[in-house]
């Protein structure tokens, strides 16, 4: 997995936040695109177990 950089973080946060009117389900959708497909941060388990717990 590459390295997390802090810059990055925050610059996904921030497009989350403005986009945030957007349905849950849209949100969840581009977190998982950003998260795992494009940036690959996290592994595809771990991104399913935090949206669980979430709910």
């Amino acid at each position: 997995m590459p390295k997390l950089c802090f810059k990055r973080i925050n610059v996904l946060f921030i497009k989350l936040g403005t986009i945030s009117f957007a349905p849950l389900l849209h949100l969840v959708g581009y977190m998982h695109k950003t998260l795992i497909k494009n940036c690959q941060w996290i592994l595809e388990d771990q991104y399913n177990l935090g949206i669980t717990i979430k709910n």
